[in-house]
């Protein structure tokens, strides 16, 4: 996690459900709703992408529905 607020790259993949990366995104303004001081916002989102055993055991669940 300490890689995280370094602002490197971070990677977590957990077999059998998926992978969570970080990813980059523009700063943006932001302002403190205490002191209202204004100040640039970095920001790091985190995007998942699902596994194959994720999403073969959705395509299952959906068509055991279907019936």
């Amino acid at each position: 996690m300490h890689r995280c607020w370094q602002g490197n790259p971070v990677q977590l993949t957990l077999v059998g459900l998926g992978t969570f990366k970080s990813s980059k995104r523009a700063a943006r303004n932001g302002r403190n709703p205490k002191t209202g001081a204004a100040s640039k916002l970095q920001l790091r989102p985190y995007r998942f992408t699902a596994g194959s055993s994720f999403k073969a055991a959705v395509a299952r669940k959906k068509a055991s529905e279907k019936k």
